[in-house]
């Protein structure tokens, strides 16, 4: 029941079973047969820099009819958030009517 190989993508926009034929993999981890749950997998850390998401791709198992995954641990380290630039516009002469209700007190208040 236990997966033998986890496949590992990062920052994938869409998501289904097909991933694990038609897209590579980051990285591909072999997986020990492990009941007790205390086998830790360490990553390539240079593969996973500016990581949003993370997929696991669990496509094979030591020969099971099902494959079945009960717990997963991840642990890293947050190193920096990077500021996002949001749309600006600029207008020469402010149009007040694109604001919800603010438009008709603006436009009243200006003589419009």
């Amino acid at each position: 029941m236990a997966p033998k190989k986890v496949k590992l993508y990062k920052n994938e926009e869409t998501i289904d079973i097909n991933i694990l034929e038609e897209k590579k993999p980051v990285q591909v981890v072999d997986l020990a047969e492990n009941l007790t749950g205390e086998v830790e997998y360490p990553v390539n850390q240079s593969k996973f820099s500016n990581t949003s998401s993370i997929v696991l791709g669990f496509d094979e198992n030591f020969g099971a009819g099902k494959t079945g995954v009960k717990f997963i641990g991840i642990r890293g380290e947050f190193l920096r958030l990077k500021p996002k630039i949001g749309e600006i516009v600029y207008e020469i002469r402010a149009n007040y009517s694109k604001l919800d209700g603010v438009g008709e007190m603006a436009n009243a208040s200006l003589g419009l």
